[in-house]
Protein backbone atom coordinates (compact mmCIF):
# COMPACT_ATOMS: atom_id res chain seq x y z
CA UNK A 1 0.00 0.00 0.00
CA UNK A 2 2.56 2.36 0.77
CA UNK A 3 4.50 1.60 -2.64
CA UNK A 4 1.16 2.08 -4.14
CA UNK A 5 1.14 5.82 -2.60
CA UNK A 6 4.16 6.25 -3.34
CA UNK A 7 3.58 5.74 -7.11
CA UNK A 8 0.58 7.99 -6.91
CA UNK A 9 2.45 11.15 -5.54
CA UNK A 10 5.37 10.55 -7.89
CA UNK A 11 2.37 10.75 -10.63
CA UNK A 12 0.84 13.68 -9.63
CA UNK A 13 4.47 15.63 -9.25
CA UNK A 14 5.04 14.71 -12.61
CA UNK A 15 1.78 15.93 -14.10
CA UNK A 16 2.19 18.74 -12.34
CA UNK A 17 5.51 19.83 -13.68
CA UNK A 18 4.38 18.95 -16.79
CA UNK A 19 1.37 21.10 -16.97
CA UNK A 20 3.18 23.94 -15.31
CA UNK A 21 3.11 26.52 -17.33
CA UNK A 22 -0.43 25.86 -18.09
CA UNK A 23 -1.21 25.88 -13.92
CA UNK A 24 0.82 29.06 -13.67
CA UNK A 25 -0.93 30.74 -16.35
CA UNK A 26 -4.68 29.86 -15.06
CA UNK A 27 -3.20 31.17 -11.61
CA UNK A 28 -2.14 34.64 -13.00
CA UNK A 29 -5.15 34.72 -15.36
CA UNK A 30 -3.03 34.54 -18.55
CA UNK A 31 -3.60 32.93 -21.56
CA UNK A 32 -1.83 29.87 -22.47
CA UNK A 33 2.01 29.96 -23.25
CA UNK A 34 2.03 30.09 -26.86
CA UNK A 35 5.87 29.00 -27.34
CA UNK A 36 8.75 27.53 -25.54
CA UNK A 37 11.71 29.80 -24.78
CA UNK A 38 15.04 29.78 -23.55
CA UNK A 39 17.70 32.28 -22.01
CA UNK A 40 21.37 33.30 -22.78
CA UNK A 41 22.55 34.58 -19.23
CA UNK A 42 25.39 37.37 -18.21
CA UNK A 43 25.59 39.11 -21.74
CA UNK A 44 27.62 42.20 -21.69
CA UNK A 45 25.97 45.60 -23.34
CA UNK A 46 28.03 48.30 -24.18
CA UNK A 47 27.27 51.73 -22.73
CA UNK A 48 28.37 55.23 -24.00
CA UNK A 49 31.00 56.02 -21.73
CA UNK A 50 32.83 52.57 -22.63
CA UNK A 51 31.32 50.18 -19.60
CA UNK A 52 29.37 47.02 -19.58
CA UNK A 53 25.99 46.28 -17.71
CA UNK A 54 25.13 43.20 -17.55
CA UNK A 55 21.76 40.90 -18.80
CA UNK A 56 19.29 38.19 -19.31
CA UNK A 57 17.81 37.43 -22.77
CA UNK A 58 14.73 35.55 -22.51
CA UNK A 59 14.44 34.27 -26.24
CA UNK A 60 10.95 32.93 -27.69
CA UNK A 61 11.30 29.83 -29.93
CA UNK A 62 10.47 32.32 -32.87
CA UNK A 63 12.47 32.77 -36.14
CA UNK A 64 10.97 35.93 -36.78
CA UNK A 65 11.97 39.24 -35.07
CA UNK A 66 10.03 40.39 -32.42
CA UNK A 67 9.21 42.74 -30.00
CA UNK A 68 11.41 43.30 -26.96
CA UNK A 69 10.14 43.69 -22.97
CA UNK A 70 13.28 45.85 -21.19
CA UNK A 71 12.91 45.31 -17.30
CA UNK A 72 15.63 47.33 -16.29
CA UNK A 73 16.71 46.70 -12.34
CA UNK A 74 18.90 47.54 -9.36
CA UNK A 75 17.48 44.71 -7.26
CA UNK A 76 18.79 42.27 -9.05
CA UNK A 77 17.60 40.07 -12.52
CA UNK A 78 17.34 36.40 -11.46
CA UNK A 79 16.84 34.13 -9.00
CA UNK A 80 20.80 34.32 -7.78
CA UNK A 81 20.30 37.78 -6.66
CA UNK A 82 17.26 36.90 -4.25
CA UNK A 83 13.84 36.64 -4.09
CA UNK A 84 13.39 39.60 -5.77
CA UNK A 85 15.03 38.99 -8.34
CA UNK A 86 13.52 35.58 -8.95
CA UNK A 87 10.42 37.31 -9.04
CA UNK A 88 11.63 38.76 -12.50
CA UNK A 89 13.23 35.79 -14.11
CA UNK A 90 9.57 34.28 -13.54
CA UNK A 91 7.97 37.25 -14.87
CA UNK A 92 10.38 37.21 -18.01
CA UNK A 93 9.49 33.73 -18.36
CA UNK A 94 6.17 34.22 -18.85
CA UNK A 95 6.37 37.11 -21.12
CA UNK A 96 8.70 35.09 -23.27
CA UNK A 97 6.57 32.47 -23.58
CA UNK A 98 3.97 35.04 -24.74
CA UNK A 99 5.90 35.73 -28.14
CA UNK A 100 8.30 38.50 -26.68
CA UNK A 101 11.93 38.44 -26.51
CA UNK A 102 12.62 39.97 -22.93
CA UNK A 103 16.03 41.69 -21.50
CA UNK A 104 16.38 42.18 -17.69
CA UNK A 105 19.25 43.80 -17.04
CA UNK A 106 21.12 44.99 -13.91
CA UNK A 107 21.50 48.75 -13.80
CA UNK A 108 24.35 50.50 -13.67
CA UNK A 109 26.61 49.68 -10.47
CA UNK A 110 24.73 47.33 -9.26
CA UNK A 111 25.32 43.19 -8.98
CA UNK A 112 27.38 41.92 -12.17
CA UNK A 113 27.16 45.52 -13.66
CA UNK A 114 30.14 47.69 -13.94
CA UNK A 115 30.59 51.21 -12.97
CA UNK A 116 29.27 53.18 -10.06
CA UNK A 117 25.38 53.19 -8.66
CA UNK A 118 24.09 56.93 -8.51
CA UNK A 119 20.79 56.61 -8.32
CA UNK A 120 18.77 58.16 -11.20
CA UNK A 121 21.63 60.19 -12.61
CA UNK A 122 22.40 57.42 -15.44
CA UNK A 123 19.22 55.84 -16.50
CA UNK A 124 18.37 57.96 -19.45
CA UNK A 125 21.84 57.39 -21.06
CA UNK A 126 21.94 53.94 -20.01
CA UNK A 127 18.70 52.86 -21.57
CA UNK A 128 19.04 54.33 -24.92
CA UNK A 129 22.43 52.77 -24.62
CA UNK A 130 20.84 49.51 -24.41
CA UNK A 131 18.20 50.45 -27.49
CA UNK A 132 21.53 51.13 -29.53
CA UNK A 133 22.62 47.70 -28.90
CA UNK A 134 18.75 46.11 -29.24
CA UNK A 135 18.91 47.66 -32.86
CA UNK A 136 21.88 45.66 -33.81
CA UNK A 137 19.85 42.66 -33.04
CA UNK A 138 18.74 39.55 -35.83
CA UNK A 139 15.86 38.73 -32.73
CA UNK A 140 14.66 42.65 -32.61
CA UNK A 141 11.80 44.11 -34.84
CA UNK A 142 11.98 47.75 -33.45
CA UNK A 143 9.68 47.82 -30.94
CA UNK A 144 10.40 48.25 -27.23
CA UNK A 145 8.01 47.56 -24.25
CA UNK A 146 8.98 48.38 -20.57
CA UNK A 147 7.42 46.89 -17.41
CA UNK A 148 8.51 46.79 -13.88
CA UNK A 149 7.46 48.86 -10.61
CA UNK A 150 9.17 51.23 -8.27
CA UNK A 151 12.56 51.91 -10.01
CA UNK A 152 11.56 49.68 -12.49
CA UNK A 153 9.18 52.56 -13.55
CA UNK A 154 11.40 55.26 -12.91
CA UNK A 155 13.70 53.94 -15.25
CA UNK A 156 10.35 53.41 -17.80
CA UNK A 157 9.53 57.20 -17.69
CA UNK A 158 13.15 58.60 -18.37
CA UNK A 159 13.04 57.26 -22.03
CA UNK A 160 9.23 57.54 -22.26
CA UNK A 161 10.10 59.99 -25.00
CA UNK A 162 12.29 57.90 -27.18
CA UNK A 163 10.48 56.68 -30.70
CA UNK A 164 11.52 52.48 -30.30
CA UNK A 165 9.11 52.53 -26.40
CA UNK A 166 5.88 51.92 -27.90
CA UNK A 167 4.36 50.72 -24.53
CA UNK A 168 4.95 51.90 -20.66
CA UNK A 169 3.99 49.96 -17.70
CA UNK A 170 5.11 51.92 -14.46
CA UNK A 171 3.88 50.27 -11.41
CA UNK A 172 4.01 51.92 -7.53
CA UNK A 173 6.07 54.79 -8.85
CA UNK A 174 6.30 58.30 -9.98
CA UNK A 175 7.71 60.47 -12.97
CA UNK A 176 8.55 62.97 -10.70
CA UNK A 177 11.09 62.16 -7.63
CA UNK A 178 12.10 65.26 -6.52
CA UNK A 179 8.65 65.60 -4.96
CA UNK A 180 9.59 62.02 -3.29
CA UNK A 181 12.72 62.40 -2.16
CA UNK A 182 12.06 65.90 -0.95
CA UNK A 183 8.36 66.36 0.26
CA UNK A 184 7.69 69.91 1.72
CA UNK A 185 11.41 70.57 0.08
CA UNK A 186 13.13 68.57 2.78
CA UNK A 187 14.78 65.16 2.28
CA UNK A 188 12.77 62.17 3.83
CA UNK A 189 15.75 61.02 5.69
CA UNK A 190 13.19 57.59 6.35
CA UNK A 191 12.73 56.78 3.22
CA UNK A 192 16.17 57.15 1.72
CA UNK A 193 18.10 55.91 4.93
CA UNK A 194 15.88 52.10 4.49
CA UNK A 195 16.16 52.39 0.55
CA UNK A 196 19.81 52.47 1.01
CA UNK A 197 20.00 50.06 3.68
CA UNK A 198 17.69 47.53 1.19
CA UNK A 199 20.12 48.07 -2.12
CA UNK A 200 23.13 47.34 0.45
CA UNK A 201 21.67 43.93 2.28
CA UNK A 202 20.77 42.88 -1.23
CA UNK A 203 23.78 42.76 -2.87
CA UNK A 204 25.98 41.50 -0.03
CA UNK A 205 23.74 38.85 1.23
CA UNK A 206 22.16 36.93 -1.18
CA UNK A 207 21.25 34.13 1.18
CA UNK A 208 17.27 33.48 0.79
CA UNK A 209 17.00 32.63 4.51
CA UNK A 210 18.81 36.40 5.29
CA UNK A 211 16.63 38.30 2.97
CA UNK A 212 13.49 36.83 4.31
CA UNK A 213 14.28 38.75 7.95
CA UNK A 214 15.06 42.08 5.72
CA UNK A 215 12.44 44.70 7.53
CA UNK A 216 14.05 43.76 10.53
CA UNK A 217 17.97 43.73 9.10
CA UNK A 218 16.99 47.21 7.12
CA UNK A 219 15.34 48.72 10.78
CA UNK A 220 18.46 47.42 13.08
CA UNK A 221 20.76 48.96 10.03
CA UNK A 222 19.10 52.36 10.14
CA UNK A 223 17.82 52.92 13.94
CA UNK A 224 20.18 55.45 15.02
CA UNK A 225 20.32 57.21 11.83
CA UNK A 226 17.81 59.39 12.14
CA UNK A 227 18.82 61.35 15.25
CA UNK A 228 22.66 61.40 13.68
CA UNK A 229 23.24 65.16 13.06
CA UNK A 230 24.53 66.81 10.55
CA UNK A 231 21.92 65.07 8.38
CA UNK A 232 24.10 64.88 5.03
CA UNK A 233 26.42 62.77 7.18
CA UNK A 234 23.37 60.51 8.37
CA UNK A 235 24.84 57.18 6.54
CA UNK A 236 27.81 57.11 8.92
CA UNK A 237 25.36 56.05 11.51
CA UNK A 238 24.32 53.03 9.76
CA UNK A 239 25.50 49.45 11.40
CA UNK A 240 27.48 48.60 7.84
CA UNK A 241 29.11 52.34 8.06
CA UNK A 242 29.15 54.63 4.91
CA UNK A 243 27.06 54.61 1.33
CA UNK A 244 29.20 55.29 -1.05
CA UNK A 245 27.24 57.90 -3.03
CA UNK A 246 24.84 59.35 -0.51
CA UNK A 247 26.66 62.36 0.39
CA UNK A 248 27.82 63.03 -3.11
CA UNK A 249 24.34 62.77 -4.36
CA UNK A 250 22.46 64.37 -2.29
CA UNK A 251 24.99 67.76 -2.79
CA UNK A 252 24.34 67.59 -6.36
CA UNK A 253 20.84 67.33 -6.18
CA UNK A 254 20.39 70.32 -3.67
CA UNK A 255 23.44 72.77 -5.44
CA UNK A 256 23.37 71.90 -9.26
CA UNK A 257 20.63 72.42 -11.05
CA UNK A 258 21.03 69.87 -13.81
CA UNK A 259 21.48 66.66 -11.21
CA UNK A 260 18.05 68.20 -9.87
CA UNK A 261 16.45 68.43 -13.06
CA UNK A 262 17.04 64.79 -13.78
CA UNK A 263 14.78 64.03 -10.85
CA UNK A 264 11.77 65.24 -12.97
CA UNK A 265 11.92 62.42 -15.53
CA UNK A 266 9.44 62.85 -18.59
CA UNK A 267 7.79 65.70 -20.08
CA UNK A 268 3.89 63.90 -20.42
CA UNK A 269 3.60 66.37 -23.68
CA UNK A 270 6.25 63.91 -25.67
CA UNK A 271 5.29 60.41 -24.35
CA UNK A 272 3.93 58.98 -27.68
CA UNK A 273 3.41 55.45 -26.29
CA UNK A 274 0.25 53.80 -24.53
CA UNK A 275 0.56 54.04 -20.85
CA UNK A 276 -0.95 51.82 -17.93
CA UNK A 277 -0.27 53.36 -14.45
CA UNK A 278 -0.89 50.75 -11.77
CA UNK A 279 -0.64 52.61 -8.02
CA UNK A 280 -1.78 51.04 -4.25
CA UNK A 281 -3.90 53.70 -2.54
CA UNK A 282 -1.60 53.11 0.48
CA UNK A 283 1.62 53.85 -1.45
CA UNK A 284 3.39 56.69 -0.52
CA UNK A 285 4.19 57.71 -4.86
CA UNK A 286 0.32 57.09 -4.99
CA UNK A 287 0.36 60.89 -5.20
CA UNK A 288 2.89 61.35 -8.15
CA UNK A 289 0.90 58.52 -9.88
CA UNK A 290 -2.00 60.42 -10.38
CA UNK A 291 -0.48 63.67 -11.24
CA UNK A 292 1.23 61.55 -14.19
CA UNK A 293 -2.17 60.43 -14.93
CA UNK A 294 -3.69 64.08 -14.74
CA UNK A 295 -0.79 65.21 -16.71
CA UNK A 296 -0.70 62.54 -19.33
CA UNK A 297 -4.72 63.76 -20.18
CA UNK A 298 -4.20 67.26 -19.80
CA UNK A 299 -1.32 66.17 -22.81
CA UNK A 300 -4.38 64.60 -24.84
CA UNK A 301 -3.29 61.03 -24.15
CA UNK A 302 -5.58 58.04 -22.65
CA UNK A 303 -3.67 56.79 -19.87
CA UNK A 304 -4.90 53.72 -18.38
CA UNK A 305 -5.30 53.64 -14.37
CA UNK A 306 -5.31 50.73 -11.99
CA UNK A 307 -5.45 51.06 -8.32
CA UNK A 308 -5.39 48.64 -5.73
CA UNK A 309 -5.40 48.33 -2.07
CA UNK A 310 -1.64 47.88 -1.92
CA UNK A 311 1.47 49.00 -0.41
CA UNK A 312 4.27 49.98 -2.02
CA UNK A 313 5.44 46.24 -3.55
CA UNK A 314 2.99 44.48 -1.12
CA UNK A 315 1.31 43.17 -4.52
CA UNK A 316 3.94 42.17 -6.90
CA UNK A 317 2.26 40.77 -9.91
CA UNK A 318 1.92 44.17 -11.31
Amino acid sequence: MKRLWFIVILCLIILTYGLRKTLIALWLGLRNPANASHVNRGLKIPMSDGIHLCADHYAPAITKPCPVILIRSPYGRNIQSGPFGALIEFCAYRFAERGYHVLVQDTRGRFASEGAFQPFLFEREDARSTFAWLAQQSWFDGQVGMWGPSYLGIVQWVVADDPVVKALVPGLTASNLYDIIFPAKSLDLSLIMRWMSLLRFQERHKSWIRQAFVILEVERDVRHTFNHLPVIQADAAMREGNVAYYRSWVDAILHDPSVAEKLHCANHDHVKAPVHLIGGWYDFFLGGLLKDYASLKAAGHTPYLTIGPWRHMSNLFL
